[in-house]
């Protein structure tokens, strides 16, 4: 940055003038300095109520710019596991978010991604259009998401996913309307899963053992979605007969029977593109009990995670 910049953006981070309109063409990366900088004036400052509370309010004004470019933008760019198909997801090792990371340019994304595939996990760098966004951003919180890091790097900004999109709450509806989410379990899953397929020899992968059984306490907590088939007309409302219920099985390449099992809406979505099956919601001692005799055990969100768990790991 040249010393002209400098100065320039020094005097954008004292002025008084709090009108987007006056910054609106300013790069999102100069509105990310202007507010980290005013944290940083606002923290050095705390003795001085005046100074503290000005720097505040610009603090609060340059981040109300960046969540705009999150919603306006034409463009941006997310990271995302092949080991899950769903956004890379990170534990801050300081604040322990749950981020994903998010980029306003592709060299950015590229460079982080290129970390990554160092320490070998399979990255893909995903285009985000405008219209995707907001489906994104509220399909992060059915992941245990909480925070977005933008453009990781030196002039990074965490936001917290609550501040960009509301969470839905689900608690007004009555327990019988309530949809299948599990954003605990399927955290686990991601933090699991990423690990479990990064192309190191076992030896090297770290903490499996403690998010497998973290994984198995959600999975005893939750509600799913089970695929299955019903008779012409019957819908999973209407109560079928368990003896009209077929269950429907996933072949592995082994030859090994698994059942499919879904955490929440969009991932049944996802596994039944063709229309061929409908949900049924289950609980796990429900779960326990339609594990048919021939299976090995579930697929837990088979067009993501694939994360097979042994029926010895769910039957009590």
């Amino acid at each position: 940055m040249t010393t002209e910049k400098q100065e320039e953006l020094k005097k954008l981070l004292v002025s008084t003038d709090f009108k987007e309109d006056s910054y609106k063409e300013l790069p999102i990366q100069e509105i990310i300095i202007l507010k980290n900088s005013a944290k940083a004036v606002k923290e050095k400052n705390e003795n001085d109520e005046k100074a503290h509370l000005f720097f505040e309010k610009r603090e609060e004004f340059f981040n109300h710019m960046v969540l705009r470019y999150l919603q306006k933008a034409e463009t941006v760019y997310a990271l995302f596991a092949k080991a899950t198909n769903l956004p890379y997801v990170h534990c801050d090792e300081e604040t322990c978010n749950d981020q994903i990371w998010m980029f306003t340019d592709e060299r950015f994304a590229a460079k982080s991604a290129k970390e990554l595939v160092d320490k070998k996990m399979e990255i893909t760098i995903v285009k985000l259009m405008n219209p995707q966004f907001l489906g994104f951003y509220m399909s992060l919180y059915s992941m245990g998401v909480n925070e977005l890091l933008l453009d990781r790097g030196f002039n990074s900004l965490g936001i917290e996913l609550e501040t960009l999109v509301s969470k839905p709450d689900y608690e007004k509806l009555p327990p019988e309307k309530r949809p299948a989410v599990n954003p605990e379990l399927v955290l686990t899953g991601i933090y699991f899963t990423q690990e479990l397929r990064r192309q190191v020899e076992n030896s090297e992968k770290t903490g499996l053992k403690d998010l497998e059984e973290e994984m198995l306490v959600n999975l005893e907590r939750g509600r799913f979605i089970m695929p299955v088939q019903l008779p012409e007309g019957v819908k999973p409302e209407d109560k079928p007969n368990p003896k009209d219920i077929r269950i429907t099985f996933l072949k592995m390449a082994n030859g090994d029977i698994f059942q499919p099992l879904c955490t929440d809406t969009a991932e049944f979505q996802k596994f039944n593109k063709d229309k061929q099956f409908q949900g049924i919601l289950v609980t796990y001692e429900k779960l326990q009990k339609m594990l048919v005799p021939n299976a090995k055990g579930l697929v837990l969100n088979p067009a993501t995670l694939r994360l097979a768990i042994p029926k010895e790991k769910i039957v009590s």
